[in-house]
């Protein structure tokens, strides 16, 4: 892991800005082989380690003439400022420029939506599931973009936009989404509010689910558990009885 860092030209510092981690907790983590830490702290680390370079820093703000002020600076003023013809996300103050989805991306999200709004009609519920692109606005640095949202009360919506965290969360992982996905947002997603937090990686088989808080019954603030796409999936902030069937996803998939 050091010599990774050493490669990507990271600091300690960098790696706890992206993870919302303490500089001498990431320390510990690089440098003593005997320090136990949290799984999914560990993971964090290793995830912005672990790939090159995907996250089109600057790349927007290069491509408009927008280096007016540098990465990490940007509000959300400067993010509805940009473009309306291309996509983008604020994290941080940082602007990255989002690629457009492969189909098999918006298939599988598409999929999932249709799944939940499926429950949501068959039992009359009051929610509502939307799908990308919807400004999720967190703080004054960054305004994300969820491929799935599941919205449980209608105060948190005004003037048809979020003015509130939604109660459940999913990304569909691309390449150039992954670290963000993993390790960002993840962060951010649990700063806000989000009560459920759901990963979905085809190439992986994997589907992660995060809850936030302590009304899981456990005495984290987060905790951890992971699926395959032969599972059907509960959705705890319904009481597991909605459940998203990704073996049924997968095999209606136009990969």
């Amino acid at each position: 892991m050091q010599q990774r860092k050493r490669e990507l030209g990271l600091t300690n510092q960098d790696i706890a800005d992206r993870c919302s981690l303490s500089v001498p907790t990431v320390q510990m983590i690089l440098t003593d082989k005997e320090y136990s830490a949290r799984t999914y702290t560990k993971a964090m680390i290793e995830m912005v380690l672990q790939e090159e370079p995907v996250l089109y820093e600057g790349e927007a703000a290069y491509k408009y003439g927008y280096m007016k002020k540098k990465q990490g600076d940007y509000t959300i003023d400067d993010y509805y400022e940009l473009p309306d013809d291309e996509r983008y996300e604020l994290i941080d103050g940082v602007i990255y420029d989002i690629t457009s989805p492969t189909l098999t991306h918006q298939d599988l999200a598409t999929s999932i939506g249709i799944q939940l709004y499926s429950f949501v009609k068959e039992n009359k519920g009051k929610y509502k599931v939307i799908s990308s692109p919807l400004d999720l606005t967190i703080g004054k640095k960054t305004v994300i973009q969820p491929d799935v949202m599941v919205i449980c009360d209608r105060s948190k919506t005004e003037n048809g936009k979020l003015k509130g965290a939604p109660d459940l969360v999913m990304e569909v992982i691309s390449p150039s989404t992954k670290s963000r996905d993993h390790v960002l947002k993840l962060n951010k997603y649990k700063e806000c509010g989000v009560r459920e937090y759901w990963i979905v990686d085809l190439k992986a088989d994997q589907i992660l689910v995060y809850l936030f808080g302590e009304e899981w019954g456990t005495d984290e603030d987060i905790s951890l558990k992971m699926y395959s796409f032969k599972d059907k999936v509960p959705v705890s902030i319904w009481g597991g009885k909605c459940l998203v069937d990704f073996e049924e996803i997968k095999n209606d998939l136009w990969e």
